[in-house]
């Protein structure tokens, strides 16, 4: 009877001392593997320009589809990509990534921020008023013009077409107006040319085109521009793309548009990462959003 208690003490003590010494190391494994992978936040921050533009109402359907995995995405605005850039670039901001256009990133930037690829093209719509038809930039020195808030993507590409075309000169004068007002402005006669990045399907685009005496350019020279500006692109509004019954527009107009993209710091987790890129794959991220996913690249040949 004696010999079974025996038994068991020679059984558990090497098991006293196994069992913690086991359970210290697999903490220090867990301890190890946390610091190397942290599990990835629940929460995280992205910088989409404006209120109410192209870029925060995408950012707020991300958002949407986020909260249905547990993941909660925080929506800043900001005055325009430059403000968007210089957030993501400080770390102390608190912002992980940043919906903005292209050509706008820093040779240093690549140290901290990458790109997870494009994500819509917004066109840019030339509203103008004028009694003959203008189609090249040379034509607006001497205008008033609209090009965008300081510190947007569009005021700057904008600037680099004004500048490659040779159309401003001393005799422009430059407005400081957002879309809504430039058109607004355009209409009362304020200002002879209103420049925006915007949905078709936008309220007070609606207004300009139909705005009697308001026109909306033809690009002539697109496609060269586009090769000549990094960040923009030429796309062909269609005939009738706005409104079939009426015939707006009663031809195929060539625009320019940005391009934009999705920037995120080299420091997001990479689950964080994976999970942008499984957003852009749907079908509502594949192409911009509405009317402007049906506008053609270019012309058919």
């Amino acid at each position: 009877m004696k010999l079974l208690p025996r038994m068991w003490r020679r059984f558990w003590r090497p098991l006293v001392i196994v069992v913690p010494s086991a359970a210290v190391i697999l903490a220090g494994f867990y301890v190890i593997y946390w610091f190397i992978h942290p599990l990835p936040p629940r929460h995280f921050v992205i910088n989409a320009g404006m209120t109410g533009s192209g870029y925060d109402n995408r950012a707020r359907q991300y958002a949407q589809i986020l909260a249905r995995d547990g993941v909660e995405l925080k929506v800043r605005n900001a005055a325009g990509a430059v403000e968007d850039l210089d957030l993501l670039r400080d770390r102390a901001s608190g912002v992980q990534a940043a919906l903005t256009a292209l050509g706008f990133a820093q040779p240093r930037d690549a140290a901290t921020i990458y790109s997870l690829g494009g994500v819509f093209d917004a066109p840019i719509l030339i509203f103008y008023r004028n009694a003959e038809p203008i189609a090249q930039f040379a034509q607006l020195r001497g205008k008033r013009l609209s090009i965008g808030a300081p510190g947007t993507a569009l005021r700057g590409l904008i600037m680099q077409v004004l500048t490659a075309t040779d159309a401003v000169d001393a005799s422009n004068r430059l407005v400081n107006l957002d879309s809504s007002e430039a058109i607004d402005a355009l209409i009362a006669g304020e200002i002879d040319v209103a420049m925006v990045a915007s949905q078709l399907d936008a309220s007070f685009l609606q207004r300009a085109l139909d705005a009697p005496g308001i026109r909306l350019m033809n690009v002539a020279q697109a496609e060269a521009i586009a090769k000549a500006v990094p960040g923009l692109k030429h796309v062909v509004l269609w005939r009738g793309l706005t409104s079939l019954i009426r015939d707006i527009p009663n031809s195929d107009i060539d625009l320019l548009a940005s391009r934009n993209s999705l920037l995120v710091r080299k420091d997001l987790h990479p689950a964080l990462a994976d999970i942008w890129r499984g957003l852009r794959s749907r079908p509502f991220c594949a192409v911009a959003p509405i009317a402007l996913g049906r506008l053609q690249h270019g012309r058919k040949n």
